[in-house]
């Protein structure tokens, strides 16, 4: 009963890890549609909800790939705040 236990938490951490992935990696789908728009202040948003999602999804790596790509988005939005 308890390995039935610990298989089912298993399964469920790691499906709801991989469907904050998925979340991130449709995020990255509608920053690839702000660029093509060409709206700076837009694809800064969706940089900078790309590297959340990767943050939520606990992935270090990508999260702190696109929070560099966010910080980039924010210069050419004009939007780079010294806080």
């Amino acid at each position: 009963m308890k390995l039935f236990i610990y298989l089912s938490i298993i399964i469920l951490v790691s499906s709801c890890q991989s469907m904050e992935t998925q979340i991130a990696n449709e995020e990255i789908e509608n920053y690839n549609m702000a660029v093509k728009g060409g709206d700076p202040i837009e694809i800064a948003m969706e940089a900078g909800l790309v590297a959340e999602m990767f943050k939520q999804a606990g992935d270090e790596t990508n999260y702190l790939k696109w929070k560099e790509i966010a910080k980039e988005a924010d210069k050419k939005a004009g939007l780079d705040f010294d806080y």
